[in-house]
Order: structure tokens, then C-alpha cells, then sequence
């Protein structure tokens, strides 16, 4: 693997890939550029080699055979006959021969588009085999890479996060001081107005207490008076009809005093 940093961020990248089967693939491939095309040539037929050694042999024997009866037939003497009769006979498993050839050149042809396909096939194993081996690096390789990106991303959060909060903290702190700050203020001269306030309507109260105590003294004692004189009138009326003052209006009287 190839460790790479991106913003502070070390990971490492998918070692590249390098294909197990490349090599043999590359060199059945090279194979199948450079095959030849079909071309038959008898003569490095190792089919015709053999029937031409046969048909040779039994041409010959047969060329024999007839220069024998041949022979025999004029006394032992060779004759044109003879000859051209043996040279015929010869020629006949020569001709055998050349008729075989088509056969031969079709065999050939077969023996040569079955190897294409063979090698074809076998490329093309190889081929699925590389092709097999190279999705498993692609999934591994993604695997890898997903693994980097959720490190990258969890790395990246907690960076922002880290930031955001620093961030935070400050504005939390700023604003905190400067809450503290007006709330102080605030409340000192809230304290000031109220203290002030409390000052004025205690004033305020006590001014209104006294007048009210005047008055209510002023009050009493005109409410005493009044309930003096008519304790001395009732008092007057007892005495006008000859009748004895009771005790508790002489009480009430002198309490009144």
C-alpha cells in the first residue's frame, strides 16, 4: 500500500494492481496474433508422407509383378510393353495417391481450426480466470477505499467538530461575559431605582402616617368629647328626676376624663 496526506489526514491507497494470470494471458494472446494462416502442404503431411511411402512401395511391387508376367509371357525377353504395362501399373497407386490429397488437405484444415479453437478457449479461460482475480482486487480495493473514506470523513468530523466547538466556546464565553456584564449593570441600577423608590414611598408612608395618626388623634378625641357630654347629659337627666346615678356612668365618666 502507498500511504498518502491530504489536510492532515494519513491514509493509505490500494496497492496497485498486478494481474497473477497477465503474464500467461499476454502469451496465449501473442499465440493467437501470430498464427499463421492455414497453408497445406503436402509434402509436410506426415498422412500423405505415409500413404506415398505405401503407395510407392506397392506400386513398385506391383511394377514388379507385371515385368514378371510380362517376362514370362515373351520368353524372358523385356519388351515396350512389358514396360509400359509395369510403369502403368506404377502409376495407378501414384494416381490412388493424388486422389487422397482433397481428403488430406480437408483433415488438415480440420486439425488446424480445431487447434485455433482450442487455443481460443483456452484464452479465453485464462481471460475469465484474470477477469475473476481482477473483481476480487476491485472489491477489496473498494473495500479499502470505503474504509479510507469513513476514516477520512470520522477525521474530518471531528476536526469540524473540534473547530465548532472552539467556536462555541468563545461565542459562549463572549456572550456569557457580556451577559454578566448587562445583567450587573442592570441589576445595579435596578437596585438603584429601587432603593430610590423605596426611600420616596417610605417618605411617602411615613408623611402619610403621621397625618393619619393627627387626624385619627383629632378624631378620638372629638369622638371622646361628644361621648363624654352625652354620658353628662344622661347623667344630668337621673339627677332631674330625682333618680341615683348609677355607678358605671360615674366610671365611664371620669375614664372619659
Amino acid at each position: 500500500m502507498t500511504k498518502k496526506n491530504m489536510n492532515g489526514f494519513e491514509y493509505e491507497s490500494p496497492s496497485k494492481y498486478n494481474g497473477k494470470y497477465d503474464t500467461k494471458i499476454t502469451s496465449k494472446l501473442e499465440k493467437a496474433d501470430n498464427a499463421p494462416a492455414f497453408n497445406y502442404d503436402m509434402n509436410k503431411d506426415q498422412s500423405y508422407k505415409a500413404l506415398q511411402k505405401s503407395a510407392q512401395e506397392n506400386g513398385r511391387l506391383a511394377m514388379k509383378d507385371t515385368l514378371g508376367e510380362a517376362a514370362a509371357l515373351s520368353g524372358g525377353r523385356n519388351n515396350s510393353w512389358a514396360t509400359t504395362a509395369a510403369a502403368g501399373a506404377y502409376n495407378r497407386y501414384m494416381g490412388d495417391l493424388n486422389d487422397k490429397i482433397p481428403a488430406l488437405q480437408q483433415a488438415a484444415h480440420d486439425r488446424y481450426r480445431y487447434e485455433r479453437e482450442r487455443d481460443q478457449k483456452s484464452l479465453e479461460n485464462w481471460m475469465n480466470q484474470g477477469n475473476d482475480d481482477y473483481q476480487k482486487y476491485l472489491d477489496w480495493a473498494g473495500i479499502e477505499d470505503g474504509q479510507n473514506k469513513f476514516t477520512r470523513g470520522m477525521y474530518e468530523f471531528d476536526q469540524d467538530f473540534g473547530e465548532g466547538k472552539r467556536r462555541y466556546d468563545q461565542d459562549f464565553g463572549e456572550n456569557k461575559r457580556r451577559y454578566d456584564q448587562d445583567y450587573g449593570e442592570g441589576k445595579r441600577r435596578y437596585d438603584q431605582d429601587f432603593g430610590e423608590d423605596k426611600r420616596r414611598d417610605d417618605r411617602n408612608f411615613n408623611e402619610n402616617k403621621s397625618q393619619s395618626t393627627i387626624k385619627n388623634n383629632q378624631t378620638s378625641a372629638s369622638q371622646k368629647a361628644d361621648e363624654k357630654q352625652f354620658l353628662l347629659n344622661m347623667k344630668a337627666q337621673f339627677q332631674m328626676r330625682g333618680q341615683a346615678v348609677p355607678q358605671w356612668l360615674d366610671e365611664e365618666i371620669r375614664r372619659l376624663k
